[in-house]
Formats: C-alpha cells, sequence, structure tokens
C-alpha cells in the first residue's frame, strides 16, 4: 500500500496533469492542505479510507476526479493564480458533483 506522502505526490501529479501546468507553490500548499489528511480519513460513506483503495478501482476513480479537478483550476484561471480560499472553492465544487464516496464530506463531518 502506498504512503500517506506518497499518494498526496501523486495527487500532486494528477492535478498537475489535469491542468496541463506546473503548479504554482501556493496551489500545491492548498490541496496538500486540504488533502493530506483526508488520505487516511475513512469518510461516512464507507469504511475504507482512500489510501486502502488508492490501487483499487475506486481509487483509480478518484484519481480521474483529481485529473478533473485540474483542469477545473485552470479554467478558473489560466496560469492557476490561486488562493487557499479559490481552490478550496473548486474543490468543494468538484466533490459535491462527484459520485465518488471518499470525497471529503463538504460539511466537514
Amino acid at each position: 500500500m502506498a504512503t500517506q506522502e506518497e499518494i498526496m505526490v501523486h495527487i500532486l501529479q494528477l492535478v498537475r496533469e489535469g491542468a496541463g501546468l506546473p503548479l504554482p507553490p501556493e496551489v500545491e500548499a492548498a490541496l496538500r492542505k486540504r488533502y493530506l489528511k483526508w488520505i487516511v480519513l475513512v469518510p461516512k460513506k464507507v469504511k475504507t479510507t482512500p489510501q486502502e483503495v488508492w490501487e483499487r478501482p475506486e481509487g483509480h476513480a478518484i484519481q480521474q476526479r483529481l485529473r478533473h479537478l485540474g483542469r477545473e483550476l485552470r479554467r478558473a484561471h489560466g496560469q492557476l493564480q490561486l488562493d487557499q480560499e479559490a481552490c478550496d472553492a473548486i474543490c468543494a465544487t468538484v466533490e459535491t458533483t462527484s459520485e465518488c464516496p471518499h470525497c471529503p464530506d463538504p460539511t466537514g463531518g
């Protein structure tokens, strides 16, 4: 099983691939703040963490959503000059429009 940090690095890579650009440090920091702990949390809808499913079909679906997130970040600002608040808003939109049961809970619960 991949470590928490290995998955975080992979998340940044997937978002970068979706965006088609290198991620500015501010965007990387925003994504790390949002997703690093999430990797090892068990959401209410399922009994597994994203880390546990990362290399299974459920994890591959999460990975596709992260590429989509990169495309949405680029659509919001072509050069990805986004602060934490803007990144969080785009992440929340992608997460709440996803069928992914592992996506972070928008209510914080």
